[in-house]
């Protein structure tokens, strides 16, 4: 946790201080019976593998692979601006006669704000904890978990973190890159194939389109169950003598014509980074309003648009069901009345009436592939607040139960994706009122962002293992 602590913390909030220690004599041989008497640990007993600690070194420095990426920025504003530059001007401009007047440098310069977000964890711990003669002390326990599940959180909406859905969480890469000018977002869309199927381009098609932008990507970021997929794309090219006798090889780096790009130990498989898959309703429960109430329905029209990705092989039948969702959780689900038949050509205008009481905050849409009944998450969206019912219309250009990857250009000149912090990661003893506990509530203040999301990408609608269309 080194690096972690070098990222955020201040010196006067480092967590879990002296623990280091602490786990070693837990997992010592020690001796006697009663474990109130003991003088060493017992190594390999059950209930030291439950412990915080030993958790721990199980959730390691790889569970925030994005996190440890992304350079920090210290900000002391809670909406940062800054200016992002898309283009350095016109290279088929500038040639001038004897004396000639010079042309502008016509660069695409743009005004952006970062809004800070606010991740807050509240953990107590009982005097009893507190006092009782365990191995490792109750207070610093309590304390590494909720550093652990504040940096996961983190971690987490860094990729998958969109406002328009969820207002106080951050933007993040993903609906970053896809929010940039059409012209120069980089977005590759699968449509529906895996790995294996699409084969290298995966990766050297991304690449290149990023190299067309000026950038030059160095890490790709993906989902677990992409693993075992992409080491498979890259063993297929593996050529063997017959003097070799070694294991199947990891494959650390995949090289390109445009650079090589890391798929694996500071990036690449990321616990965090999830792919679209069966929504499961639940949250935080006894806040002020909680989780949201689910729609009231959900109604479905099909009709021809000429921006429709339903293609003759697609006409059939689809079911679909939707959640609302709030920064407490999601909710049940409604489903329409009935699948809704679509032809080639077709859109399927979904409209949504919330709930009159904490309806939410957005929207979970999900569908079934053709002629199926499993439904899987297809697209998160806003709630409308301008009218009574929200309307989303599905071209299948988004397919549920797929997965994405990241590409980043780490840096060129100067830093090109970065966590721009208005607090570090720091904890605040509270008060206790009629309880005899400890409590505190851990605090990371920030916001992702990148300075040139068209030197990044974002490949879409993979199929995986499980999915839809595996």
């Amino acid at each position: 946790m080194d690096n972690m602590k070098d990222f955020f913390y201040e010196e006067s909030a480092e967590p879990g201080f002296g623990s280091e220690e602490m786990l070693i004599k837990a997992l010592s041989a020690g001796y006697g019976t009663d474990a109130a008497q003991f003088t060493g640990g017992r190594a390999l007993q059950p209930e030291d593998c439950e412990t915080t600690l030993v958790n721990v070194m199980r959730e390691d420095q790889s569970d925030f692979k994005l996190m440890n990426t992304l350079k920090k920025t210290p900000v002391k504003s809670t909406v940062h601006q800054a200016n992002l530059r898309l283009d350095i001007g016109d290279e088929d401009s500038g040639f001038v006669s004897e004396g000639g007047i010079a042309p502008d440098n016509n660069q695409d310069i743009r005004r952006i704000t970062r809004d800070m977000k606010y991740i807050q964890k509240r953990g107590e711990v009982t005097e009893q904890a507190v006092v009782a003669d365990t191995f490792e002390p109750a207070f610093e326990a309590e304390k590494i978990a909720c550093t652990l599940s504040t940096l996961r959180t983190a971690e987490k909406y860094c990729f998958h973190g969109d406002s328009a859905v969820v207002p106080k969480q951050f933007d993040g890469l993903i609906a970053q890159i896809k929010a940039a000018p059409a012209v120069k977002r980089n977005i590759y869309d699968m449509r529906g194939r895996s790995i294996q199927a699409e084969g290298e381009s995966i990766f050297t098609r991304m690449a290149e389109n990023i190299a067309d932008q000026g950038g030059a990507a160095n890490k790709v970021f993906y989902p677990l169950i992409l693993g075992d997929d992409i080491q498979a794309l890259c063993r297929d090219r593996l050529r063997f003598g017959i003097e070799d006798d070694r294991m199947a090889a990891v494959f650390k780096t995949y090289p390109t014509l445009y650079g090589s790009l890391s798929i694996a130990d500071d990036a690449g498989p990321d616990k965090m980074f999830k792919p679209k898959g069966v929504v499961k309703p639940g949250g935080i429960i006894g806040h002020a309003g909680g989780i949201p109430n689910k729609p009231v329905s959900a109604a479905l029209s099909a009709a021809a648009s000429g921006q429709s990705q339903f293609l003759a092989a697609d006409a059939g039948n689809y079911t679909y069901l939707v959640h609302a969702i709030n920064e407490y959780g999601i909710s049940e689900g409604v489903s329409p009345a009935a699948p809704v038949a679509v032809a080639a050509g077709d859109a399927v205008a979904i409209t949504i009436t919330p709930a009159a009481t904490n309806p939410g905050t957005g929207f979970i849409i999900c569908r079934s592939v053709k002629g199926g009944t499993s439904v899987m998450e297809m697209v998160r969206i806003g709630k409308d607040e301008q009218n009574t019912t929200t309307v989303y219309s599905d071209l299948n250009d988004n397919l549920p139960g797929t997965a994405e990857m990241l590409f980043i250009t780490e840096k060129k000149m100067q830093t090109v994706v970065e966590f721009l912090q208005f607090l570090p990661l720091r904890l605040y003893r509270m008060y206790p009122t009629d309880r005899l506990v400890t409590p505190f509530i851990m605090a990371l203040w920030g916001s992702p962002s990148m300075k040139a999301p068209h030197w990044c990408g974002v490949v879409k609608n993979i199929a995986y293992r499980g999915g839809l269309y595996a």
